[in-house]
């Protein structure tokens, strides 16, 4: 029995040792590969997934291969774009960015040259100031002639002032109702602004402001129309011949350059054409403006100006009376069907002082709805 027990025992020990032995002799074996298995990585030979491997051969392209002991790039950064007008907004839909509208009246703002007080007691205003201060009525006609009363002081506002629509009164059996034709303040005439007559001197010289309307010129092939447009609460013009609000204006054409080429004065119904040597200039781009007294037409110097179509009546302009530059006191308002800045007023059909006995006693249009809005 202990010789049958110390057979397989040393059995035993020759097994472990030749399996020992064949360990020893596959791990030294060069064909046979080791496994080493990295922190992180998959054994595949456990998962059964095979790796995403790409045949570059057939896709064409090139594997991208890192070189890891090279230092990562330290190259500069990108240089900034060069200067120029990167706010391309066009909010008016005029065909001209809105930051180069503001850029050319800003360049050519012009410099007005008012009567002296003792010559001229009207100044300038601004739309808000003026809203604050009427009355927005409407005119009947025919047999029920009472004007209505829309807004009363202190009502009126930009936004709602092209808001507005009335019927036209007619006479009935029951008295004058207002059941005819529909108006609008957008559109008719029948709609009027009326301020008391302590305020048709102006406001004071802080609130002036004048109002800018830039587009593609029809004088200047390539080039840029601006006008400014400036606003009275009154003209007193020659005898009886005045009215409730007043709009003036000039317009600068230039190349595409932004140079200047010529400009245009606004006198009564009509204008005149100015080259550069016929005005004068401050600060080289800023033309100077002689308003009439009373009218407020504009002419390039202080003297006497014979009206159109008129006999012996003249405008006059001084020297000696207030400078109004109006640098820092611009308000562009885009165009009507989609104004700038709020300027809602552009949009405003009616008339901005009573309706009198003639046109030339009524208070005037504004400037959307003139004929020069879109010429010159």
């Amino acid at each position: 029995m202990n010789n049958t027990y110390q057979v397989k025992t040393i059995i035993i020990l020759m097994m472990l040792a030749s399996f020992n032995l064949w360990s020893a002799q596959l791990n030294d074996n060069p064909l046979v590969k080791k496994v080493v298995q990295r922190p992180g990585s998959i054994d595949h030979r456990k998962t059964n997934k095979k790796p995403d491997v790409r045949d570059h051969r057939r896709t064409g392209k090139r594997p991208v291969s890192r070189d890891h002991r090279r230092p990562k790039s330290t190259s500069r950064p990108s240089p900034p774009p060069r200067p120029g007008r990167l706010d391309q907004r066009d909010d008016d839909r005029d065909g001209i960015a809105d930051s180069l509208e503001v850029e050319m009246a800003n360049k050519f703002s012009p410099i007005l040259r008012l009567p002296p007080k003792s010559k001229d007691w009207t100044r300038p205003a601004n739309v808000d100031w003026y809203l604050q201060r009427v009355q927005l009525r409407f005119e009947n006609k025919g047999a029920c002639n009472r004007d209505d009363q829309v807004f009363k002081v202190g009502q009126v506002t930009q936004k709602n002032l092209a808001r507005q629509s009335k019927r036209d009164k007619d006479a009935t059996w029951k008295g004058c109702r207002n059941q005819g034709t529909r108006r609008y303040s957008k559109s008719s005439t029948r709609f009027f602004l009326q301020p008391a007559d302590k305020y048709h001197k102006g406001a004071p010289p802080s609130q002036w402001k004048a109002y800018v309307h830039v587009k593609k010129s029809v004088a200047v092939r390539n080039g840029y129309d601006i006008q400014y447009w400036f606003f009275y609460a009154y003209n007193d013009s020659v005898g009886s011949v005045n009215h409730e609000g007043d709009w003036e204006h000039i317009t600068i054409s230039v190349n595409k350059n932004l140079q200047f080429v010529e400009a245009i004065y606004a006198q009564h119904e009509y204008y005149k054409r100015y080259i550069r040597n016929q005005l004068t200039f401050l600060r080289s781009t800023h033309p100077v403006v002689y308003v009439a007294d009373g009218s407020h037409a504009s002419y390039p110097r202080a003297g006497s100006f014979h009206i159109r179509n008129t006999i012996k009546i003249n405008d006059h302009t001084y020297n000696g009376g207030p400078v109004w530059d109006t640098a820092g006191k611009l308000i562009h308002v885009g165009e009507k069907n989609y104004p700038l800045n709020r300027q809602y007023f552009i949009q405003y059909g009616g008339r901005w002082g009573e309706i009198g006995e003639t046109r030339y006693t009524s208070g005037p249009t504004g400037p959307a709805f003139k004929a020069e809005w879109n010429k010159r």
